[in-house]
């Protein structure tokens, strides 16, 4: 399967079997994760406004790593990232998802802590959603700031003895009380995540500390941030300035009021937490644990506090990314050192990990840092790393970039024209913007290059991007052509998507716009609908015969966000008859025990790929009709119908025949593309022209000879039933009504004159001649009374089929294969195949029948949103097919084990569902999915991805 599952079912039974240890020398582990601490928050760094007298006594006993790195620099992705030691770019997880995979929280780091024989317990703010922390920890309680509160109750509601505390005394009071019961016979890891210093967001105060801290920088006047003057401000590009980034800095540092107050509120809270530090130290010596437990202190990301004249964290700078990180492991003697390597937030899980001697997994993107630790002269080996920040948030520009120990390179998704390129170590403030420099013109494209290569190795194999791109329901390779100057677009939905929650389109004038997500057309941006199909261009006006280019990207079931697709390309024409009439070579198949049959359908599909045009000039409505069908047998490419049904509506006539072509013409490409739109240019028109076709007074319509034939009314009373269904569809009710009373007007009129003794009916009224196409027709539409179609199907079998119509020859397979006469279908197909006179037309009918009859694959709802299988294969020991729709391909196979039971698989794409209709007995027993099911209302549901039918008959 995926790498991932792999490598997670290598790893922890590996990790399990082969280090769970008896002994108890194992060290313990406290992991002190802090919220928005910037790297310099600590006076070990050599920051006079931070009093962290504890913290810089573990980066003193312990290695300091100087240049730590949160990849993502969002609390929640961040979390995420140590959890799982991935990087966002794989787990895809930050705010507005669902719960973080559970694929990948199989390998969290506490779970394999735990599974090992490590008792693990976590306190605070846990920042990712997921719903199993008992299956990560032995004891845990999750809490945070609460951000629906404007006052000083966001961080003030837990209680100690019944006193109201501030939530870091409450997580320093948790760990205490967590070390006076831990057990004995085991070591542990625990997680303390305070929400300190985060500010809280809601209020007008922005930062509450506890009173015990007064006196940090009481009698200090904080100095204006660096890079606070306005030129910094103004040499940000327009979507930071006009961004969060920038509103948050009005909430806290606008007046030298707020900054005061909001920079010391800062660094008071991260000296509440250092004070826990100290208590949590003293308890550990007190308990005699202090010789084996070793501590690690980490920032989840950084933040602003005023440079750039911004606030928050999410941007690439260093202010933004960089974090404080300590390890003391008191087992270590001399171990002190300041560590220039960059360590990433990822690198947590994995040196957890090999602290507690337990083998970290291959699918981690991190590495141990205690050879930091252990060893004077540790490498990581790391060159180049990836920092990103990908979630789609209204005024907060995600964005993507390099980090080497010299160069910083980033750009903006949603624009990658803004790009930024800063010499670290000449530039550490990142002060000059060497984008456009030419002189760094190759740095820049070797970092490019390698920023596009780290994003392909981190992609997230549970996720992919949408296929089959289409314009107007035309899948050219190379271009396709429109005629309208609002194009539909549409595309597949991937499998691992389940199903689209939203989706974004960018059209661009050019390839390089395009390349740099420059939608400069149209950018339609995130549109939270479902649907894959029929979604309207809403962008600038297109000119005519300019090549366009766009793509799609789409947010899956756990609104989480792909990359983009590839790239398509379509041009606006003047006229729709200078579109090609073309259809890919298929992924189309079929298989079966019937080797005739697969002879039939294969020669179905080599006709309709050398032929599957329409030219009106050659061919009757009638035969376009059936091209049609058989084109969607094989290919998505609708717009071919389409441009055909522009061509014949140009000449339409008064003849009932070509009406009601037309109008099923109509509704098959509304039922197989869920567009209306022609349906509503048409409607009127054949409107028109049927109402010139006045009725007798006996109900019955004349020929063009003055002649009442069953055929014309045949056909009349159809169109009236489809016009019926249009009205609807348009909400023309006074047209609904009144065809509904001119079919049933007809349908009495044909029943009482047209229908002879012996129940067969008659070609014309006044004469005693029968045909079969009338009687096919009476069958197909369903004219023929209940008591009389035995007779009728009798009547047509006994006849030569020879001047039959194509179209009436699939109005007849579809008429039997209703009355489950499979074995006579199948023997009037054979028959009809092999014809003296066959055509191209002909050929493709086994096709047709095969998928629309013979497997009963029809769509259900307009544009495939549900399909309809109603299989009749029960005369066939075997059979296999692969249909393609708007939606993606459908795919069945059929076993016949023996009477007493048959398998049917049915796969479905995601975005699909569907009914399984047959006729079950009182015998049958039916499982989908190893799972018993109901049959009393005649069809199963069919849900997307794989479905699996058993019919079993137990009776003897």
């Amino acid at each position: 399967m995926q790498e991932c599952i792999a490598q997670t079912e290598a790893t922890v039974p590996n990790t399990i079997n082969n280090f769970i240890k008896k002994k108890t020398d194992r060290p313990n582990i406290i992991f002190i994760l802090t919220d928005d601490q910037r790297w310099d928050a600590i006076g070990y760094a050599g920051n006079p406004l931070a009093f962290t007298p504890q913290m810089n006594k573990l980066a003193e006993e312990g290695v300091f790593f100087k240049n730590t790195i949160a990849t993502t620099p969002i609390c929640s992705a961040s979390r995420a990232s140590i959890l799982s030691g991935l990087q966002e770019r794989t787990h895809k997880y930050s705010f507005q998802t669902a719960d973080i995979k559970d694929e990948y929280m199989q390998n969290a780091f506490p779970k394999l802590l735990r599974d090992a024989g490590y008792y693990t317990a976590m306190y605070g703010k846990f920042g990712v959603s997921y719903t199993h922390l008992d299956v990560l920890f032995d004891d845990y309680e999750e809490y945070d700031l609460r951000y629906d509160k404007k006052d000083r109750s966001s961080y003030y509601y837990k209680t100690i003895d019944k006193d109201t505390v501030h939530l870091t005394r409450y997580t320093g009071y948790k760990a205490l009380q967590f070390l006076d019961h831990v057990p004995t016979d085991k070591p542990f890891c625990l997680q303390l995540s305070f929400s300190a210093p985060h500010a809280s967001d809601n209020t007008k105060e922005q930062y509450f500390w506890d009173q015990a801290n007064d006196h940090v920088l009481k009698d200090v006047t904080v100095p204006a941030a660096s890079l606070g003057e306005q030129k910094y401000y103004d040499s940000l590009p327009n979507i930071v300035k006009d961004g969060f980034n920038r509103l948050r800095w009005g909430w806290r540092y606008d007046t030298q009021e707020k900054y005061q107050h909001s920079v010391k509120g800062y660094y008071r809270m991260i000296a509440g937490i250092d004070y826990e530090i100290e208590k949590i130290r003293e308890k550990l010596k007190a308990q005699g644990l202090d010789k084996n437990t070793v501590i690690i202190l980490m920032g989840d990301n950084g933040q602003f506090l005023g440079e750039r004249q911004i606030a928050g964290k999410w941007l690439m700078y260093d202010n933004s990314i960089k974090v404080p990180l300590m390890i003391f492991d008191p087992r270590v003697k001399k171990q002190h050192k300041d560590v220039e390597a960059m360590a990433l937030n990822v690198d947590i899980p994995a040196t957890i990990l090999d602290l507690a001697e337990l083998e970290i997994p291959k699918s981690w993107h991190g590495k141990s840092l205690m050879p930091f630790i252990r060893t004077e002269n540790a490498s990581l080996n790391r060159d180049a790393i990836l920092i990103e920040h990908l979630w789609e948030f209204d005024k907060i520009p995600p964005s993507e970039g390099v980090r080497t120990n010299k160069w910083k390179y980033f750009r903006y998704v949603n624009d990658k024209s803004i790009e930024e390129l800063y010499d670290l170590e000449k530039d550490p403030k990142e002060i000059v913007n060497l984008a456009k420099n030419q002189k760094y013109a190759s740095v820049l494209q070797e970092l490019q290059t390698t920023c596009d290569a780290l994003i392909a190795q981190h992609k997230d194999p549970y996720s992919s991007i949408a296929t089959s791109l289409n314009i107007n329901f035309s899948n050219s390779v190379e271009k396709a052509l429109s005629t309208s100057k609002n194009p539909i677009f549409g595309w597949e939905v991937p499998k691992e998507a389940v199903f689209q929650s939203a989706f974004q389109i960018l059209v661009a004038s050019s390839k390089e716009n395009l390349d740099k997500n420059i939608g400069d057309a149209w950018n339609s941006g995130q549109v939270r609908i479902k649907s894959s199909t029929n979604n309207v261009y809403q962008g600038k006006p297109l000119r005519e015969n300019v090549n366009y280019f766009w793509k799609v990207r789409i947010w899956d079931t756990d609104n989480r966000l792909s990359e983009y697709s590839k790239e398509s390309a379509f041009q606006i024409v003047t006229n729709y008859k200078s579109i090609p009439n073309s259809i890919n070579n298929s992924s189309s198949t079929f298989s079966s025990s019937n080797a005739s049959l697969d002879a039939q359908w294969h020669a179905s599909k080599v006709a309709a790929i050398e032929d599957p045009s329409f030219d009106e000039s050659k061919l009757t409505i009638s035969q376009a009709y059936c091209i049609q069908l058989s084109n969607y047998v094989f290919d998505t490419n609708y717009s071919i119908t389409r441009n055909t049904i522009e061509k014949f509506m140009e000449t339409l006539s008064t003849k009932a025949e070509d009406i009601t072509y037309i109008s099923l013409m109509l509704l098959e490409d509304y039922m197989y593309t869920g567009n209306n739109a022609l349906i509503q240019k048409y409607y009127q028109q054949i409107k028109k022209v049927t109402n010139l076709n006045q009725l007798q007074k006996d109900g019955l319509l004349l020929d063009e000879h003055k002649k009442k034939t069953m055929v014309v009314n045949a056909y009349h009373y159809k169109n009236l039933e489809l016009l019926s269904k249009f009205a609807q569809l348009l909400d023309e009710d006074s047209d609904l009504l009144q065809y509904d009373l001119q079919a049933l007007m007809v349908k009495k009129a044909i029943q009482k004159s047209l229908l002879n003794e012996k129940g067969i009916f008659i070609d014309v009224l006044g004469y005693k001649t029968t045909s079969v196409a009338a009687n096919i027709l009476a069958l197909a539409f369903n004219l023929v009374p209940k008591e009389n179609r035995s007779i009728v199907i009798n009547y047509i079998t006994m006849v030569d089929l020879k001047e039959v119509q194509d179209s009436e020859f699939l109005f007849l397979m579809q008429s039997l294969f209703d009355a489950d006469e499979t074995k006579l279908s199948a023997k009037l197909l054979q028959k009809q195949s092999t014809k003296g006179d066959t055509t191209q037309v002909t050929i493709k009918i086994p096709a047709i029948v095969v998928s629309r009859n013979l497997w009963g694959i029809q769509p259900k709802t307009p544009g495939f949103s549900a399909v309809s299988i109603h299989p009749k294969l029960t005369e066939l020991q075997n059979s296999s097919i692969l249909l393609p729709t708007a939606k993606g391909l459908i795919k069945g196979t059929y076993e016949y084990l023996s009477f007493r039971k048959q398998i049917y698989t049915i796969a479905l794409p995601s975005t699909m569902i569907g009914t399984f209709e047959m006729e079950f007995s009182k015998e049958h027993i039916v499982k989908v999915n190893g799972k018993k099911i109901a049959t009393s209302f005649g069809s199963l549901r069919l849900m997307p991805g794989i479905n699996t039918i058993e019919l079993i008959v137990n009776t003897f």
